[in-house]
């Protein structure tokens, strides 16, 4: 319900604001999101600084045979999940 938006990315010791994405009520618990949910435990961990203990992204990237498409991506992307 609120993403973080870093308000100087010019300086060393730039601010950092929560804007909300939408009305939460007072009280409310205020949560903003790592990433756009199709990051890798690695890309996490460069840009966050963690990896969750389970990864849907790790394990579609990590299946064995998937037929490789035109440019080189596997066929059927996330399909089913």
């Amino acid at each position: 319900n609120a993403k973080l938006t870093l308000l100087d990315p010019e300086k060393d010791d730039a601010w950092f604001a929560l804007e909300a994405t939408r009305p939460i009520a007072k009280g409310k618990e205020i949560t903003i999101a790592y990433g756009s949910g199709i990051e890798s435990s690695v890309e996490l961990l460069m840009n966050y600084g963690f990896t969750p203990y389970t990864n849907k992204i790790d394990e579609f990237m990590l299946t064995k045979g998937g037929n490789k498409g035109e440019h080189g991506s596997v066929e059927g992307g996330l399909s089913g999940w």
